[in-house]
């Protein structure tokens, strides 16, 4: 298992009874980059990557996910969850990616 994240929650990916959405981000397409507050378990220490501890804690940090490709954030390796210290990074991925991705949103029910 990598050092950076296990899963912690059930949310894996907003949904109209989901997380709330801090910040939306437009694609060149017209879909929705959704950047949402997410809980999860890290060995990652307070002070940050690439601090690990034997020990693993539960965090309320960031997640974005693409509404139209599904394409969700990726801080390191192995994890698509930022720390809580992250927000700043996590949003300029989410605002990255929205400004390259084509994808057109997803029709209703997919």
């Amino acid at each position: 298992m990598p050092p950076e994240t296990t899963a912690a929650a059930a949310e894996s990916a907003p949904a109209s009874a989901g997380p709330t959405v801090l910040v939306q981000f437009l694609t060149l397409g017209g879909a929705d980059v959704d950047l949402y507050k997410h809980r999860f378990e890290t060995r990652y220490l307070p002070i940050g990557r690439p601090y690990v501890s034997d020990h693993v804690r539960t965090v309320d940090g960031f997640r974005w996910q693409c509404r139209g490709c599904g394409e969700v954030g990726q801080p390191a390796l192995f994890t698509t969850d930022y720390l809580p210290k992250e927000l700043a990074e996590a949003r300029t991925h989410a605002n990255s990616h929205a400004s390259a991705c084509r994808s057109k949103p997803r029709p209703s029910g997919t």
